[in-house]
């Protein structure tokens, strides 16, 4: 159940990735190299320090772009939720 969380927040933030202004190609491309950092990780769960180490990038990315993209850093947000209700 926590994978199925997991992917429809990852689904959430490809949605908002999408409404990023194709200008703003270094937003894009950090939130699309996090999003293959996590799918990557749910097809090899094993490695649970590196799910730790991604939950402390995306609370970075969700300081960084708090006030730039509210609603990128929303989808952050309920991934890191998402994340911390897994145990990670």
């Amino acid at each position: 159940m926590s994978d199925e969380r997991l992917r429809k927040s990852i689904k959430n933030l490809r949605a908002e990735i999408d409404r990023i202004d194709a200008g703003n190609a270094v937003t894009r491309d950090k939130m699309e190299h996090l999003l293959g950092e996590l799918e990557d990780q749910l097809d090899h769960p094993e490695d649970s320090e590196k799910f730790h180490k991604l939950a402390d990038r995306v609370e970075a990315l969700i300081a960084e772009y708090e006030a730039k993209h509210p609603r990128l850093s929303a989808a952050l947000e309920e991934i890191l939720v998402t994340l911390s209700n897994m145990g990670i």
